[in-house]
C-alpha cells in the first residue's frame, strides 16, 4: 500500500509518498525565499524615489 501525505501552511508545502518499503518520495515548496526578495526589492524601490 502506498500513502500520499500533503501538508500545507500560508508559506510552505510539503508532500511524502509512502510505501512498503518506507519513504518513497518526498519534495517541499517555500515562498519564504521569494517573499524575502520582493520585500528587498520594495525597500530598493522606495529608497530611491
Amino acid at each position: 500500500m502506498r500513502v500520499l501525505g500533503i501538508e500545507t501552511s500560508c508559506d510552505e508545502t510539503g508532500v511524502g509518498v509512502d510505501g512498503d518499503r518506507g519513504l518513497l518520495a518526498h519534495a517541499v515548496y517555500s515562498q519564504v525565499e521569494s517573499r524575502r526578495v520582493r520585500r528587498r526589492s520594495a525597500r530598493l524601490a522606495s529608497a530611491t524615489v
